[in-house]
């Protein structure tokens, strides 16, 4: 039987590793793992020209690592490690529980990697659970209660007081004008 590589087995316990202990996208996966097979190869390479032998063989273990890493990726995929959409789903319902709105909930799918195509369906999924801006009414409460804004303040009586202060704390959440002084104003 053919012995592996020492460089291969350190890239696939690497990934495993990751993915174990990280929720993330599958382009977060490839991200991090490219910067590792980087940082691996850097030591090696360090003031060395780039076309001498050793140059060459970094180079060569480079792409043999890349090509391994998108096998790897697809294999994760293919067993159900790694799968967008149930991540993406996970993520919305977290999120909404905190109180963000259904436009930054998209947006951080799309910064943790999420292809904006299934952004946009995890998104429209969710939001059908709902009727129109009762998911972003629901989130815009949670937000409300989470931070003592509006009718969930201590002090009832100050409540006119700091009505600008709260709807500005929602609208930099995402949420629209109306969303937030439905909260806000709710008595």
């Amino acid at each position: 039987m053919k012995k592996e590589p020492r460089s291969r087995l350190w890239l696939r316990r690497s990934t495993l590793s990751y993915v174990e202990r990280y929720p993330a996208s599958v382009r977060r996966v490839q991200q991090v793992m490219r910067r590792r097979i980087e940082r691996r190869l850097r030591g090696r390479c360090e003031g060395r020209d780039p076309v001498d032998e050793v140059g060459l063989e970094v180079a060569a273990e480079r792409q043999q690592l890349l090509a391994e890493l998108d096998l790897l990726l697809v294999s994760l995929q293919q067993h159900g490690h790694l799968d967008d959409q149930r991540q993406a789903g996970l993520w919305v319902d977290a999120w909404h529980r905190k109180g963000h709105s259904v436009r930054v909930i998209r947006q951080r799918l799309l910064e943790r990697g999420i292809a904006a195509e299934l952004a946009d369906l995890v998104v429209a999924e969710f939001q059908d659970r709902g009727e129109g801006d009762s998911v972003d009414l629901a989130a815009a409460d949670n937000y409300a209660r989470r931070r003592r804004l509006g009718p969930y303040r201590r002090d009832p009586e100050r409540r006119a007081e700091f009505r600008r202060r709260d709807l500005a704390a929602l609208a930099r959440r995402g949420f629209s004008y109306g969303v937030a002084s439905s909260v806000i104003d709710r008595p």
